[in-house]
């Protein structure tokens, strides 16, 4: 069996923006949910992870639900 490949999580300047306008008591929610879903294999389609066809008009190919009846969504 072969170790899976782990991917690094950089959350970039605008993410950290959009994360400021959303309630603090979500945050740890959603960063924990996005290094536990991305950090290893982030483009398996699961449940929850799904690719967009087409793509997004932000040129978003996949589309991670998060939270508590999915209202979050990580692009």
């Amino acid at each position: 069996m072969t170790p899976q490949q782990k991917f690094e999580i950089i959350f970039t300047r605008p993410v950290i923006q959009h994360l400021a306008v959303i309630d603090r008591k979500y945050h740890s929610l959603i960063r924990s949910t996005i290094e536990e879903q991305l950090t290893y294999e982030p483009e398996v389609e699961t449940r929850n992870r799904k690719p967009l066809r087409p793509p997004s008009q932000l040129s978003a190919t996949w589309e991670l639900r998060l939270g508590s009846n999915n209202e979050f969504r990580v692009f």
